[in-house]
């Protein structure tokens, strides 16, 4: 016979908690590992969209100020329109949520692109991805300082290494000439 409605019987769990647990536990590192692969995946579409940058910035023939402008201009268009979709009304109060942290972020990203293509009119594209790429080491670093974020002893490894290696390639440029556009990168 079945259970009447309302009663106790419907409510009691379909599994059992312990073993549900269990289960999550099992299923964590599945999700951690997919999650690490959409990263992967996404660093990888932003590198392939990130590659022709310094050498479309190099053919622009305007001044710095403009590039930087249409550059960050289109991009804001590009993140505006995606969180319109993603959030539509929510969007103003997502962005009041971010807060002065949140504020202070946007204006560092945005001295960020304008650096990079002072950086790019003043050197070589090559030099300044080469040099770039050094910029997780001191991402792990300010993290490692700022909010004790620990950093894996494979990561300490690397950056010796990583920065040996850029300073190889670019020692050539050092010998000659360091310019304004290697400090900037």
């Amino acid at each position: 016979m079945a259970p009447a409605v309302g009663s106790t019987a419907l409510a009691a769990p379909l599994v059992d908690p312990e073993r549900a647990d269990a289960a999550e536990a099992k299923l964590a590192p599945l999700e951690a590992t997919a999650a690490h692969r959409r990263g992967l995946l996404l660093m990888t579409a932003g590198l392939f969209a990130y590659i022709p940058d310094g050498t479309l910035i190099k053919l622009v023939r305007a001044p710095t100020e403009t590039t930087a402008l249409w550059r960050m201009s289109i991009a804001g268009c590009a993140l505006l329109s995606l969180q319109l979709v993603r959030r539509g009304r929510a969007l103003p109060a997502a962005v009041r949520g971010m807060g002065p942290w949140g504020g202070l972020v946007t204006v560092l990203a945005g001295l960020n692109s304008w650096l990079f293509v002072e950086a790019v009119k003043a050197t070589t594209v090559a030099n300044t991805v080469m040099i770039m790429a050094t910029s997780s080491f001191w991402a792990a670093l300010l993290g490692r300082l700022a909010l004790g974020t620990p950093v894996r002893l494979c990561t300490w490894a690397a950056m010796p290494v990583v920065c040996a290696g850029v300073a190889v390639s670019v020692s050539s440029d050092l010998r000659a000439t360091m310019n304004s556009g290697d400090y900037l990168s």
